[in-house]
């Protein structure tokens, strides 16, 4: 099991500029009030979890976890 951890981890570093450019480019164009209610944070993870996929047809996202939220 720690050796297929291992590589999952190994192809998710590998796919961090990607992962990290889909959710910026998702979370710009979202304004405060679009994202603020238990609604608006389960269509965030639904959006990010569909282009995800989109980006990264050889993986599959099955679930997006918002562990922080910080709005400046």
């Amino acid at each position: 099991l720690l050796a297929a951890q291992d590589t999952f981890r190994a192809a998710v570093d590998r796919q961090r500029p990607l992962i990290d450019d889909v959710i910026t480019d998702v979370l710009t164009n979202k304004r405060f009030d679009e994202i603020f209610t238990v609604e608006g944070k389960e269509q965030l993870r639904t959006q990010l979890r569909d282009r995800l996929n989109r980006a990264m047809p050889n993986r599959h996202v099955q679930r997006v976890m918002i562990t922080d939220f910080v709005v400046q």
